[in-house]
């Protein structure tokens, strides 16, 4: 899928002192927050119900791209 984010520029992203805050999308809701003191999470972004809603997936890297595409996809099911 275009767009999807790489291990490198995850590196980039969430490089300390030289970070990038906002949302970097991955493709089909998933995104990396990175906040602008540096830490980033995984966010899956969903509407359910007609209201959009955010449900953390975990912090990177304690929870890395596949691992974080994994809980995405399993997620969605349940939506």
């Amino acid at each position: 899928m275009p767009g999807q984010l790489s291990a490198r520029t995850l590196a980039t992203l969430t490089k300390p002192g030289a970070h990038h805050p906002g949302r970097h999308t991955d493709g089909e809701g998933l995104h990396l927050h990175v906040r602008p003191a540096g830490q980033a999470a995984w966010v899956l972004r969903f509407r359910l119900h007609g209201r959009q809603r955010d449900l953390g997936l975990g912090g990177y890297p304690e929870v890395g791209l596949a691992q974080a595409r994994d809980l995405a996809r399993e997620a969605r099911v349940l939506v």
